[in-house]
This record gives structure tokens, sequence and C-alpha cells, in this order.
């Protein structure tokens, strides 16, 4: 991945960084953002945590809101995660946003060098390439999808549900990462 030359790789080039959003549905051409989280990590199987980045909670409009899914006004409203109500005390701008989540990214890693990681990635990376493209440009093209190995292993394990918040969300990715690279890959345990 890293493009480096005689050998000397920075060893930032080798860190994930995991994104989770939370939106007013999944079709990025009408939904928007909520909320959305960073955390950085190291690439090995350790995943040990470089940063916690920040977790913005993004102002819309009562017009946006009110055409939320039913799924997502159920998840984020006041009886569950009240994500909503903090949407509409937010005064952070998406653009706001993105800058913010830019310049902590671009103080931890380097230009298109490091994936994006995370539960279903692909669809958060939708959003963002939407909503906050040059976050996007940062980023290496690739996904560490958590999601593949959730889909290939969820009748064997026991996972804990997720709570509709991005940091939350973000940081039980990562857990369940760990997991799978402890019971899948046991032997990469042994040097971290």
């Amino acid at each position: 991945m890293p493009n480096q030359t005689n050998d000397k790789i920075d060893p930032r080039s080798l860190r994930l960084v995991w994104i989770d959003c939370e939106m007013t549905g999944l079709d990025v051409n009408t939904k928007h953002l909520l909320e959305v989280a960073c955390i950085i990590t190291e690439g090995d199987p350790s995943l040990k945590i470089v940063a916690k980045g920040p977790n913005l909670i993004i102002h819309q409009s009562e017009k946006v809101l009110d055409k939320m899914d039913e799924w997502s006004a159920i998840k984020h409203g006041e009886v569950n995660s009240g994500l909503t109500e903090e949407v509409r005390k937010s005064t952070l701008t998406v653009d706001e946003a993105e800058e913010q989540l830019l310049q902590f990214v671009k103080c931890h890693v380097p230009e298109q060098t490091c994936p994006l990681a995370g539960n279903t990635c692909s669809q958060d990376r939708a959003f963002l390439k939407k909503y906050m493209p040059r976050l996007v440009d940062h980023l290496h093209h690739r996904n560490v999808d958590v999601s593949s190995f959730k889909e290939m292993c969820r009748y064997s394990l026991n996972l804990k549900n997720i709570c509709f918040r991005a940091m939350d969300d973000i940081e039980g990715s990562r857990e369940e990462m760990l997991h799978y690279i402890k019971h899948l890959f046991p032997n990469t345990n042994d040097s971290f």
C-alpha cells in the first residue's frame, strides 16, 4: 500500500483510520450525516489506539430530520440513543465537521496511504465521499471491513449489540476485529 522509496516506510502509513457515521437513512442521494467519530489505530494485529479523534454531532434542520427513515428515527430517538435531540442542539455544520476530522487524520496518517476501517465502511465511505470529499481523498481507496468477518462468523460468535452512536460503534468495531484476530489468526497474537 505505501509508496515509499529506499525501503523506508513511514510507520504512520501502516495505520488504520476507523470512522463510523450515523445518518438519517442509508440512501446517500437523499439522506444526511448526523454524527461522525474517528479513531486511529496501528495496522498490526494489536490494533493499538494511536489517537481517539473527535466525535462530531452535525446540525440538521427540522426539514431534514422530518425525512429521516423510520428505522433511523427510532434508533436515534429519545428512547434509544437520543442523537436526534443532540443534532437539533448542535451548531456544527458538515463543512466544519469535515475540517476538524481532516485536520485530526492529517496529524496521524500520511495522505492516501491508510485504509478506512469499520463495520460496513463502504456505506460510511459513500456518505463521506458526498459530504466530506476532502477527508475521503486523504484516505487510501481500500477498506478494512469488519462486517465481512462478522458475516462469516455470525453463527459461532456471541457479539454485543451496537448502540447506534458513532464513537461507541467504532470502538465496538475495533473490539470486534480484535476478537476475530485472536480467534481466526491465533499465531499473530504472540508477537504483540
